[in-house]
Order: C-alpha cells, then structure tokens, then sequence
C-alpha cells in the first residue's frame, strides 16, 4: 500500500507474488480476471482494508484509485485498459499506442529508420529512466573495497583498470570496471612504482629501474624489458614505452623490450607523472603540466596547478588527481582551456588514469580504495 501510494507516475509500484500473476498476465480481455476495477466494484472487506490502511498512512487516495494504479502496472494496464486513466492525486497515466508500446509503424530518426514508440514511452517513461541513467553515471563507484594499502600509480583500458601496490613484496593488480572482481597478475615484486597497459599487457617499473610486462590475462610471466637508473613514470602508445628518467629527460623503448631512446632532455624537477597519446607526450614539471610531440620538439605549458598527484589521457581531455582536503579528479582539452572538476571529495589521492569510458583514480588512505566514474 505505502508503495502504490506514492503519487508519482514513474516511481508507484507493487510486487506481486508468482502465485498471483494469472491474474497479472491477461492482456486484454473484458470483465475477466485482468478487469481489475470491475472485479473490485461493491462493498467487500478487501475495500475496507484497503481504506483502512490508506488512513493509517495519512493518504487522501480511495481504495478505488489503489486499485486503478494496480491494474496499470498489469499486463493489460500498460497494454490499453489504463490508457489516459485517472489514478487520484492528480495522476493521469499515459496513453499505449492503442495496444502496444513500440508499433509496427517507421519514422526517421537521428540513426536511421525506426519503429514508432508510444506517447507513455517517449513523453514519460523513457525521460524517467534516461535522468536515472545519468543520474547512475554521473557518480562514483568504488571498484574495491577500502581494504588496500600502498597504492602508487593506476592505468586503464576498455574493461578493467589496473594498480601497483608499492612494498618490498608489492603487486601489480586488475580489477573489472564492470564487477570489481580483482586479482593480482603480478605478486611478490620488488616495490613497483609504476603501470602502464595497451589492453593487452601491462607494463611496470619496480625499484631498482627495471621493466617488466605481463599479459593483462595474468598467468605468472614476467618478461624484463630492460631497466635503467632513474627510471619514474611509465606511458604507452602500443607501440613505444614512455618514462621519465632522473627528473631531466623522457626515453622510450619499444614494447618488446631493448635499449631506451632519450627523446626530451635538459629539463628540471619531473615528477614521473606522464601520460602519451597518438601524438603528444605530457608530463608534470614542478607545478607545471608540459606538453611536447612524443617524438621530441618544442615543449609548452598546458597548465599550471600546484598539488597534482596524477597525470592521464585519452587523446581528448588531459586528467589530474589534485591532491587536495578534499582532493578532486580534473580535466582540461589536450590543447588546452578551462579546467573543470569531474569528482571531488577525495583524500590522498596518488593517481589518476583513463580508459575507452572511465576514469580510474587511487585514493590511498591507508587503506584505500581503487574508485571509478563514466567520463561522460
């Protein structure tokens, strides 16, 4: 009753048990068991219990509208018998297209020919689902738990995003954008400090300067590709690895592993933080976020912002973890622009990435939590 009383058109609803649903499913026939106001017509004590619990919970609805809204959340409410119906307090539900909801009938639309829906879908329901949609969207969803520690750097693809875990016997960790479900592809490392993917691999840099990858399906091969001293941040475009080496310089090695290629040198104070697209590198600088092509050549500020822990992007939009109380998830153009927020309330914040839809940052509080939003 509480439920059914709800005066919104989108939000009134009931459960109805399975050994009831014979009279739940008849779509259409007259004065039968689906006929619910002309079975419920007269005096009977169902009426009085219906008014009854009505009064109890302070509503002005008779238990002749109760019923109306039952019947048309029926097969044959939402079919035609509800159709333009007056469900008390101020309800009118919407109107089928005569017996269905999607028609046989074609229109044009934005992608092509389509099927006419109904004024009930187009006009109010469909609105409705599409503003819970977005509203779904536009939030934050932990993909862990708030159960790990030492979370240094994160990465991203279509599916899953990935994170290392710094300590003497540290990890290298994937979890489903989608579930949550997690698992460490890569244990018992030697404090790595950085991770990259292209999706089908992941790529880290532990302590001592060496390069390791992984297939992203786990399975306990670690491939060295080579090391180096001072190497920071790590970055890939599928084809090269990116780093950042003794806060002056960016090297590259190809994927497969070998020796590294100085591409940007003669800088001051980079951080490791580092992030590449199909054709730039960007890179954080004291309070600066630099941008330079990825094969080398004039280096220009994108932005400058104190406090940013994390560095990503898609090709589109840059993205910084601002490592604020509280801290927020940012982003700007590639080329450069206003700088807007799209998560805030974070604390200790140690890095942000970017896949194909989400955007993945670590919040390391001791112990943290991997979290995640729909960039869009």
């Amino acid at each position: 009753m509480p439920a059914l009383a709800v005066n919104d058109v989108n939000r009134f609803n009931y459960d109805v048990p399975d050994q009831f649903n014979a009279s739940n499913s008849d779509s259409q026939s007259g004065g039968t068991v689906d006929d619910y106001l002309a079975r419920f017509a007269g005096a009977s004590a169902f009426r009085n219990a219906i008014q009854a619990k009505l009064t109890a919970i302070g509503s002005t609805l008779t238990p002749d509208n109760i019923v109306a809204r039952a019947e048309a959340l029926s097969c044959a409410g939402c079919h035609q018998r509800s159709n333009n119906a007056g469900l008390g307090g101020g309800i009118t539900f919407p109107a089928s297209a005569f017996f269905v909801q999607s028609t046989e009938s074609t229109e044009v639309g934005p992608d092509g020919t389509r099927f006419v829906l109904s004024g009930a879908l187009t006009g109010t329901f469909l609105p409705f689902r599409k503003s819970v949609t977005e509203e779904f969207l536009s939030a934050v969803h932990p993909i862990t738990n708030s159960t790990r520690f030492d979370m240094v750097a994160s990465a991203a693809d279509a599916k899953n995003a990935y994170w290392v875990e710094n300590r003497a016997s540290g990890s290298v960790v994937k979890a489903s954008l989608d579930s949550g479900s997690e698992v460490a592809i890569a244990f018992g490392r030697t404090n790595p400090t950085a991770v990259a993917t292209d999706g089908a691999k992941a790529y880290w840099i532990e302590a001592a300067g060496s390069v390791f990858s992984t297939p992203v399906t786990g399975g306990g091969t670690f491939t060295p590709l080579g090391s180096g001293a001072g190497l920071a941040g790590i970055a890939t475009d599928g084809a090269n690895l990116f780093f950042t080496q003794n806060g002056n310089a960016i090297v590259r090695m190809p994927v497969g592993g070998g020796g590294l290629t100085t591409i940007i040198s003669g800088r001051a104070g980079l951080t490791g933080r580092l992030a590449v697209d199909g054709s730039s590198l960007y890179w954080q600088e004291g309070n600066n976020i630099q941008k330079a092509p990825k094969a080398g050549g004039a280096v220009s500020t994108l932005v400058t912002r104190a406090s940013i822990t994390g560095l990503a992007t898609d090709g589109t939009n840059v993205y910084l973890a601002e490592d604020l109380n509280p801290g927020n998830i940012l982003r700007l153009p590639v080329g450069g622009g206003a700088v807007s927020t799209l998560a805030t309330g974070f604390n200790n914040l140690t890095s942000v990435a970017v896949g194909a839809s989400n955007a993945v940052w670590t919040s390391d509080t001791a112990p943290g939590a991997v979290l995640t939003k729909v960039k869009n």
